[in-house]
């Protein structure tokens, strides 16, 4: 049984992966990471205040560190993944993302 594929299709978030081979769209679990006393930690930039929470994926796509996931218009950079297997077989891929810095000049 492939519970993890139905969850997936049915509960996760569509996101694109970008790649320097190409682009993939998926369905992954994607949300913020939880932080202590659940305080957002934002730092202050010349351009406003950023958001520097880590970002937690949770899918089936293979991810690479400096891959990009765009989510609701939003890009996040991959820090690291590592993937997790149950049996001889690849259950998913976790990855931990930041949000990608947007550049200063247009």
């Amino acid at each position: 049984m492939d519970w993890m594929g139905e969850a997936l299709g049915k509960y996760g978030q569509r996101v694109l992966i970008r790649r320097q081979d190409g682009e993939a769209e998926a369905r992954a679990f994607f949300q913020p990471l939880p932080e202590r006393g659940e305080q957002v930690p934002q730092n202050p930039t010349s351009l406003g205040w950023a958001d520097k929470r880590l970002w937690l994926y949770l899918g089936r796509e293979e991810l690479a560190p400096g891959d990009a996931v765009v989510w609701e218009e939003r890009t996040f950079r991959v820090r690291s993944v590592r993937p997790y297997h149950v049996g001889e077989h690849l259950h998913h891929y976790q990855a931990f993302l930041e949000a990608a810095k947007e550049a200063a000049e247009e």
